[in-house]
């Protein structure tokens, strides 16, 4: 199972508020959410906002947070009308989410690490 910010659970049968069997996902899908995940996560911990596993430490750099988010926005723009309604919902919500928390950390006073 995975589980990042409580806007996407994957476990065998089940993709957040979605069954497995009504989505219809292919293994390209499965594999679209995992690319998905790969940018979110890294845009959250260049916010800060998750602990980098290789430190163990709270990280932050906006320069790549945006990078990651910016990724995000380009296989969006990429892929436009090629997603199922499902996947395009999904990658939307954690474009949303990390604008906002993006928008958040850049109104923040700099941290001194």
């Amino acid at each position: 199972m995975i589980f990042l910010n409580g806007w996407l659970n994957i476990e065998k049968n089940h993709v957040g508020l979605f069954p497995l069997k009504s989505l219809c996902m292919t293994g390209n899908d499965e594999l679209f959410i995992q690319l998905m995940l790969i940018f979110h996560q890294n845009a959250m911990m260049a916010m800060g906002k998750l602990k980098n596993p290789v430190t163990d430490k709270v990280e932050r750099d906006l320069s790549q947070a945006k990078q990651s988010i910016d990724m995000l926005e380009m296989i969006k723009e990429k892929t436009h009308n090629n997603l199922s309604p499902e996947l395009l919902r999904t990658l939307e919500h954690a474009l949303t989410e990390l604008r906002l928390n993006y928008v958040d950390e850049t109104n923040k006073q700099p941290t001194t690490t």
